[in-house]
């Protein structure tokens, strides 16, 4: 025996052995996959008996009980603590129960579906910058369907069109003065509310419906991400942005629809601005965990355009050349801009993200429930959908991150101008007498535009605003240096609109003055073969 083999007796096998398991490797590559698993060299010739349920508790002690209670308890529940060590306990039982039991394999089968249904398949979040923050148009809110609820896509409908309609049906205009007309009699509200609370209701009509009236697609998404105020896609959004620091354009916000309504309704807006211009500054102030480090570099001028970016990489150029230097300075200008860009986008989104918050829980904590008809009562109870609870044996968990397409039955539904107060009648007739104008008969009263007329008008007092945010007039109010409206002419717009009771609900409780837009909910609910509203 050589020096080697007896140094190593064990681990010295013979030439015959090596070459076998050279060919059994290469056979199993060449060869096609089996139809069945081949069985594992520990697995027996013959399948083991299977095992009675008296058999397998004879096998298990008095804390394995407590092991399958525990099991128990958390399939009705949903979830597992960790800090109970369930699955290692878990383990721990199955290897002591015989080969050929029954109910262990199903308890087997029980906490692998528990593990599988624990965690998202497919996962609804992910890392990618793309889905870092929330796009502006409401796309990727469902990664695996980023063009549902996003602006530019169509309603969904909510019930099929199984009634049929009738090919004689009453015009739009007689529908209206028959059963829609409020007349000289206004009913307010029999609980008191005040406008305020529809002021609201506009702003969330307006931020997730927006009908195109060529292709009946939905311009803003379904989402209640502020779309008045924030804009329906990034040229709107960018338009409203001040693209430093993170803040928007002060006092100013993107529609320009809301020009329209009365003040209350921009004054709203203007106070969610100011409040995403307060968060953006706590969050530069605090800085939590260097999230929001300010560049070092020169702050750049917003108007001005990308510096130009480097056309090789620095290993391309010659350190000793002449060029090398002008590369440095175009890199270390390149890189300047990118470190503030990233500042102010990681500040805006994430103050948008804090007022979108603030803004669904006033919806959810006080507008729902005053709809509800519990703004008077003594309960704090609000339905509230962001639930944290989970799967169990007696329910099915919330869906989350699967997004939204909001429905035509919906939109139609929405429409609550009986709420119309006198005060903001008064307001909307003379706002239309004075932007809306007939191009061939100024004095023609905006009641008895045609259709066609109308949405002309509407159109052409759009294009006459301004596209800067910053720059449009609002309430016959005056800017300051800073651009912003004083805080008194504000508050006394929002007082009044407080103290203004609104209507009630009913037939024959719509200001005339809304005739046209009613008009055309009639025209397009017959359009799209749902409900009529006549």
């Amino acid at each position: 025996m050589s020096q080697a083999e007896e140094q190593f007796p064990k681990h010295q096998p013979a030439l015959t052995e090596k070459l076998a398991a050279v060919r059994d490797v290469l056979h199993k590559s060449i060869s096609p996959i089996p139809p069945h698993p081949e069985p594992s060299p520990s697995a027996t010739a013959q399948e083991a008996e299977p095992t009675t349920l008296l058999q397998d508790v004879k096998k298990l002690g008095f804390e394995d009980v407590d092991t399958l209670v525990d099991f128990l308890g958390s399939a009705v529940r949903g979830q597992i603590d960790d800090n109970d060590m369930l699955l290692e306990r878990l383990i721990e039982l199955f290897s002591k129960l015989p080969p050929g039991t029954v109910k262990g394999k199903k308890l087997e089968y029980g906490l692998i579906n528990q593990l599988w249904n624990g965690v998202e398949h497919p996962p609804m979040t992910t890392l990618a910058e793309e889905h870092k923050y929330r796009a502006a148009d409401g796309s990727n809110n469902n990664i695996h369907s980023p063009k549902m609820g996003a602006a530019g896509t169509a309603y969904a409908r909510s019930a099929p069109p199984i009634a049929y309609q009738t090919p004689n049906q009453p015009e739009p205009s007689l529908v209206f003065d028959m059963l829609f007309a409020r007349g000289g009699d206004f009913k307010p509200h029999p609980n008191k509310i005040s406008s305020v609370l529809f002021y609201l209701a506009t702003i969330i009509t307006h931020d997730i419906f927006q009908t195109d009236g060529l292709s009946g697609v939905n311009k803003t998404s379904s989402y209640l991400d502020l779309a008045p105020l924030y804009g329906r896609n990034q040229e709107e959004q960018d338009a409203v942005r001040t693209k430093l620091d993170g803040r928007l354009k002060p006092d100013s916000f993107s529609s320009k629809r809301v020009l329209g309504f009365p003040p209350g309704v921009g004054v709203m807006l203007i106070m969610f601005n100011r409040f995403h211009n307060y968060v953006v500054t706590q969050l530069a102030s605090i800085n939590e965990n260097n999230r929001f480090d300010r560049p070092t570099g020169p702050v750049p001028d917003p108007s001005d355009d990308a510096p130009e970016v480097p056309e090789k990489p620095e290993s391309d150029v010659d350190q000793e050349s002449a060029e090398y230097k002008a590369y440095l300075t175009k890199k270390a200008a390149s890189d300047s801009w990118n470190a503030w860009v990233k500042y102010d986008n990681d500040l805006f989104q994430t103050a948008r993200l804090i007022t979108c918050g603030l803004y669904v829980s006033i919806v959810l904590r006080d507008y729902v429930r005053t709809i509800l008809n519990m703004n008077r009562t003594a309960s704090s109870w609000a339905l509230d959908p962001r639930t944290n609870e989970g799967k169990s044996i007696l329910r099915g968990e919330t869906p989350e991150g699967t997004g939204n397409q909001v429905s035509v039955e919906f939109n139609l539904i929405y429409r609550w101008h009986c709420t119309i107060s006198p005060k903001d009648d008064k307001w909307t007739q003379e706002m239309f007498a004075k932007e809306l104008k007939h191009p061939s008969d100024p004095d023609k009263k905006v009641e008895d535009f045609t259709l066609m007329e109308f949405g002309h008008a509407i159109r052409d007092w759009e294009q006459r605003i301004d596209e800067d945010p910053v720059k449009r007039g609002f309430a016959d109010l005056k800017r300051g240096k800073d651009g912003s409206f004083r805080e008194e002419d504000l508050a006394k717009i929002f007082k009044e609109s407080v103290e203004d009771v609104a209507g009630s609900y009913g037939a024959n409780r719509i200001p005339e003055i809304m005739k046209p837009i009613e008009l055309l909910g009639i025209m397009s609910a017959r359009k799209w073969n749902v409900s009529t509203s006549g």
